[in-house]
């Protein structure tokens, strides 16, 4: 065969906790998550091969149930030869894969940890290799004891782990593979689409995470989809999360009233499935005492968490000139900043009297 059809995933952390949410919040994205990695597994059905690579589970003991739905999927596509190389949160050593390893359906090879082992497909002219993790770190290379690859075969590698020279999660050496004959590294561990590399005659790519579960995790997440032949790959990333999560800041210095500030967020926020984290920013010229909450109650979304990271435009030096009681405030706090030499504390002195001034009913004055 010239070439052979796969699909590439990685890091589907089924069973991890997701409790950054209100409890009925929290239940749907753990729901929608497993509704997206089945549509992934779903997704092979037309697929010569499917390589899973690490961190399907998110532990080495998730329950039977999430074992079982993988498993049964799996072997309701029996022309789809599935490959899986266990990763450090789902190592081999661990309830999670001698469940697996005990009802594993016959399309279904999961890689030892002892070894790298090699299957053939004969009827695809295609060898693929693996081996995985035998417990939460790999403080020395997986990747030993590699005859060369046979040139007549598509050689394809299924591996959990990071492209580095040092790493306590299996180092992995590209040159070391490319000098070796394979023509695909299918790589799983780190949570972000690294697009297609290319080394002479050798692709190799992470796929990223299925579905993201934090803020570390912004922008499409999803699979690889396509072909491999000798030498050559053609290759597509898929999307598949049902929310994206974003991390973005919004400039306030313009802006005068809580209205015309929820209209601003609300704009931006132009996308109401999804999970977004609002940093403000710029001058606070609404309110000293500016309620996030107030703001937050406003914005459209599945889930918004918003930062005050704003400057109060106070001028304390200006506030000192004035009799009065705040007066007498600015004049004493100026004094315990200039005796200080601690920017934190300098900046917690700062804070308190925008609080004073807001609370003495001056801060919605212009």
């Amino acid at each position: 065969m010239d070439k052979v059809s796969v699909i590439h995933c990685a890091d589907m952390h089924l069973g991890k906790s997701v409790s950054a949410f209100e409890r009925t919040n929290n239940r749907i994205r753990m729901l929608e998550i497993e509704q997206s990695c089945m549509s992934v597994i779903e997704s092979s059905a037309n697929c010569n091969i499917a390589l899973l690579c690490g961190d399907i589970f998110d532990s080495p003991n998730v329950s039977e149930r999430l074992c079982r739905m993988i498993l049964e999927k799996i072997a309701s596509m029996p022309d789809v030869n599935f490959f899986y190389s266990c990763g450090n949160h789902d190592p081999y050593i661990g309830n999670t894969t001698d469940f697996l390893v005990c009802n594993c359906p016959d399309n279904l090879h999961i890689f030892g940890y002892e070894d790298i082992e090699c299957v053939t497909l004969e009827n695809l002219k295609t060898k693929v290799y693996g081996r995985s993790f035998a417990e939460r770190y790999a403080n020395e290379t997986l990747v030993d004891n590699i005859c060369d690859c046979d040139p007549a075969y598509i050689n394809i590698m299924c591996m959990h782990g990071e492209i580095s020279d040092k790493s306590i999660y299996n180092s992995l050496d590209m040159r070391v593979l490319e000098k070796e004959g394979f023509d695909y590294i299918a790589l799983g561990h780190i949570h972000e689409f690294s697009g297609f590399a290319k080394l002479n005659n050798m692709t190799y790519a992470y796929p990223g995470c299925v579905e993201p579960t934090g803020f570390d995790e912004c922008g499409e997440k999803g699979y690889i989809k396509g072909f491999i032949q000798k030498g050559e790959a053609d290759l597509e990333f898929v999307s598949s999360c049902r929310r994206k999560y974003h991390n973005i800041s919004v400039d306030i210095s313009d802006i005068y009233d809580y209205s015309s500030v929820i209209n601003e967020v609300n704009t931006i926020v132009n996308k109401s499935d999804d999970i977004w984290r609002i940093n403000l920013c710029g001058e606070n010229n609404i309110d000293y005492l500016l309620s996030i909450e107030l703001i937050e109650n406003n914005i459209e979304a599945f889930h918004v968490e918003l930062h005050n990271n704003t400057q109060n435009t106070l001028n304390i030096e200006q506030e000192a000139e004035n009799f009065s009681l705040l007066g007498l405030c600015a004049k004493e706090t100026m004094r315990l900043m200039d005796e200080e030499s601690d920017d934190d504390k300098i900046k917690v002195y700062k804070d308190a009297f925008s609080v004073l001034y807001g609370l003495l009913g001056r801060g919605g004055e212009r």
